[in-house]
């Protein structure tokens, strides 16, 4: 994720491109990601509570 925003603050800084479109394009590109990455979080969690319900432990 450091490197999106190290790659984010280096473009907008050394590019000829518009800053604004660039900034948003970026923007977008890293929602997507930490999209990407929370959704797989959220699923090892309830893969995490489904084994645990589907094997109880035996005492």
């Amino acid at each position: 994720m450091m490197v999106l925003h190290a790659l984010h603050d280096f473009t907008l800084r050394y590019s000829n491109f518009p800053l604004i479109p660039l900034n948003v394009a970026q923007d977008i590109v890293l929602l997507g990601f930490a999209w990407v990455l929370l959704r797989g979080m959220r699923r090892s969690e309830t893969d995490d509570v489904g084994s645990a319900v589907a094997h109880p432990v035996n005492i």
